[in-house]
């Protein structure tokens, strides 16, 4: 029976460390991402409308009352 060289297990040893630091580097940058992005509590959906519908909707009159909607603030 051939035993085994010390190149072979430092070879297997050094493999075995690259995959679970890549292993570990990769669970701490998907933490990273989902930390960064605040909750700002909006949805995005489709519209179907035609646009006519929306010209008809935003009379002289209800342009001139309109409001801006408010911005988000960045803490």
């Amino acid at each position: 029976m051939r035993r085994s060289s010390p190149v072979r297990w430092t070879a297997v040893v050094a493999l075995v460390a690259a995959v679970a630091a890549m292993v570990a580097w990769r669970a701490s940058a998907s933490a990273a991402e989902s930390e960064s992005q605040p909750e700002s509590g909006t949805t995005a959906h489709d519209v179907r409308q035609a646009p006519e519908k929306a010209q008809d909707y935003w009379t002289p009159e209800r342009m001139e009352q309109a409001q801006d909607a408010p911005m988000p603030k960045r803490d």
